[in-house]
């Protein structure tokens, strides 16, 4: 794999989060509150990174986060690892999906980044409705799904959602992610299938929605 000289070709922005909280640390990072100046803000800027190459090639791969109806840093004694956002399903889909579903379907992004929040009670990098239903099946997500970085080790030591890291790391994959940032899958992922509860068919999928952006990228061209 000749990839020495391809690396830094994988940017994780833009941070397109419908900004509703002034507060947030990160809000000039964002387009705003508007969902529809961000969805167009979205797919121009994934555009832009990407380029236009030959066929399915990227140029770089963009990454839209963090997904989803996510705005919160730290107040009042709520912080981003511990927040539950209890949203709507007509603001899920007229608000806070809006942008992230122009970068997938309008701007082709090879990467979605799931946040660390929980959107109704379930941490959105374990939540099958939101990664393969939504962004994989319902906008044909072209690339792979990364977690914000320990995102999976959050949703277990912070909010407990799982008895056991082994569950954490099944909950992840089946429900759609494809790439962790962080070491949690690395350490948990094996035992989870020796266990019993994820199947190897599962990492198979997951590794080559991630590996296909690497080709598109020219990390397996060979020596130029």
């Amino acid at each position: 794999m000749y990839n020495g000289e391809m690396g830094g070709l994988t940017y994780w922005s833009p941070n397109v989060n419908i900004l509703r909280d002034p507060r947030w640390g990160r809000g000039q990072e964002t387009p705003g509150e508007d969902p529809v100046v961000a969805a167009v803000y979205a797919e121009r800027y994934v555009r832009g990174l990407q380029g236009n190459e030959e066929g399915d090639r990227l140029k770089v791969a963009a990454c839209c986060k963090h997904y989803t109806a996510y705005d919160l840093d730290n107040w009042s004694g709520v912080d981003r690892f511990h927040f539950n956002a209890k949203v709507s399903k007509q603001d899920i889909e007229d608000t806070f999906d809006v942008p992230f579903r122009s970068c997938v379907k309008e701007g082709k992004v090879a990467s979605i980044m799931c946040s660390y929040n929980q959107v109704n009670g379930i941490p959105t990098c374990a939540d099958p409705e939101l990664l393969r239903k939504t962004i994989r099946g319902g906008w044909g997500l072209n690339g792979y799904i990364v977690s914000d970085c320990d995102s999976v080790g959050v949703f277990y030591d912070s909010q407990h959602y799982t008895s056991t890291p082994e569950e954490a790391a099944a909950a992840a994959i089946k429900a759609g992610l494809d790439l962790d940032c962080g070491p949690f899958l690395s350490q948990h992922t094996e035992n989870a299938v020796h266990i019993g509860i994820l199947k190897e068919t599962a990492i198979d999928t997951n590794l080559a929605n991630t590996v296909a952006v690497q080709m598109r990228l020219g990390m397996f061209d060979g020596a130029q």
